[in-house]
């Protein structure tokens, strides 16, 4: 059989595409050798018109504008690593109209237009893939789509932003604050200049979403909602109270599906200490996915960064060379209800008080449970240590029993009216889907 011939048109010439670039290059016999299949990088699309990364190996075309893509019959596959929602949704959907196949690590633009994309790509009988849009380095798309196909999935939980992780990881191991744990981040290359959408929890939202419709067959459009907290809200002395009750506090994103209702959420959680995702640090990931039938299953690795990105790139690539399709258009079951609502665990509140003498403390505590007895809610546990006062102040830990967020809100509502008494209050979620 005659070698095959696969034309490549990059969009997006930053860290990744470098080595995307890098990989395509060095490795190019072992690729002919095993895939029988010469892969040609022949057009790369930059806004600035020059390559940042591994320029010197490339002597394709290089545009400042992808218009060529439906102009130019030879190419057979569009890669975009270009990055925000405008742009790429606008060379994915020129690619897939101009009978082109389509690879993407764009989980923003795919979970606003992932339907979209799928139904275009059935149409036109193209493959599209998607696998480095979720933590980069582990193969959690062709995972989840496998398994949702043979078992029903019943929930899944993940850290799925490493710059988040590394951060509240250094938070843990070394009493560092927010701010020190971001420029850390930044230093080693984790955290953009702007590492916004991480710290409020936006990025690992948009990859929840591109796993739940995989799990669950919800939408990939804008009616899906994912109910979003970041992890700006977590204190160095947080993470001392959680050790002391037995927990490491991660940045969470889960989704579930029971009675035709809709949870996806993406928060920071007090996990217990005993679980394995507890044990996920600095910038890895991991994704936990159960089952009625094969119960828990976790897979872990490398979240981010540009060789793990540019590794799953190649799989889907691959995948495409040797026709491997999966016909994505066939997950999504239309409608769902979401359901945020309705999500109910156990509750972690950290509660300042104003200054008060220390033989008032009996009365707070009594004034703090008749506001929760009011609402129906019990109260766990209760922690208080001079040791970690603050400013003078000792904070006041309460564990809640299990309560849903409307239930919580009630509560916040009641104790943010008592102004005099509260300084701050600080509310985290406690994960634990087998209690």
């Amino acid at each position: 059989m005659a070698q095959q011939e696969i034309k490549i048109a990059l969009c997006g010439a930053g860290n990744v595409g470098g080595a995307l670039l890098e990989l395509l290059t060095v490795n190019a016999d072992f690729y002919k050798k095993t895939f029988d299949t010469d892969f040609l990088v022949t057009d790369v699309v930059t806004k600035s018109g020059k390559l940042r990364g591994y320029k010197d190996k490339f002597n394709g075309n290089i545009h400042t504008d992808f218009e060529f893509i439906n102009k130019n019959d030879s190419i057979n596959v569009v890669i975009e690593v270009m990055g925000g929602i405008d742009d790429a949704y606008k060379v994915a959907k020129q690619a897939l109209e101009s009978k082109k196949d389509f690879i993407t690590a764009n989980k923003a633009m795919m979970s606003l237009y992932g339907d979209e994309l799928f139904e275009l790509a059935e149409k036109n009988n193209l493959f599209i893939g998607f696998e480095a849009s979720v933590a980069g380095g582990i193969p959690i798309i062709k995972t989840l789509s496998s398994k949702a196909r043979i078992e029903k999935i019943s929930w899944f939980a993940g850290i799925l932003n490493g710059t988040s992780n590394y951060i509240l990881s250094k938070m843990e191991s070394d009493g560092i604050e927010l701010k020190e744990g971001v420029k850390q981040a930044q230093e080693l290359g984790f955290a953009e200049a702007d590492p916004t959408l991480d710290l409020n929890g936006t990025d690992a939202a948009q990859k929840g979403k591109v796993l739940s419709y995989l799990a669950f067959g919800s939408k990939l459009d804008s009616s899906i909602k994912v109910d979003i907290e970041g992890i700006d809200i977590v204190e160095s002395i947080d993470f001392k109270f959680a050790l002391e009750l037995g927990y490491s506090i991660k940045p969470l994103s889960i989704g579930s599906y029971e009675k035709d209702r809709l949870i996806l959420k993406s928060f920071p959680a007090l996990i217990q200490q005993s679980s394995i995702l507890s044990k996920v640090n600095e910038e890895m990931n991991a994704i936990e996915i159960f089952t009625k039938d094969s119960g828990s299953n976790l897979f872990y690795g490398p979240g981010a960064g540009p060789k793990p990105t540019a590794s799953s790139i190649l799989s889907d690539l691959f995948d495409m060379a040797q026709d491997n399709r999966i016909n994505y258009s066939k997950f999504g079951h239309g409608l769902m209800e979401v359901s945020n609502d309705t999500f109910s665990c156990q509750r972690y509140l950290r509660l300042e008080v104003n200054d008060i003498p220390v033989n008032d403390i009996p009365g707070v505590m009594a004034k703090i449970s008749s506001f929760i007895a009011k609402q129906n809610l019990s109260i766990e546990s209760v922690i208080q240590k001079e040791d970690f006062s603050q400013n003078g102040l000792i904070p006041i830990v309460i564990v809640l029993n299990e309560c849903n967020e409307n239930e919580l809100e009630d509560l916040l509502n009641s104790f943010s009216n008592e102004k005099d008494l509260f300084k701050k209050i600080i509310h985290l979620r406690i994960f634990n889907p087998n209690k």
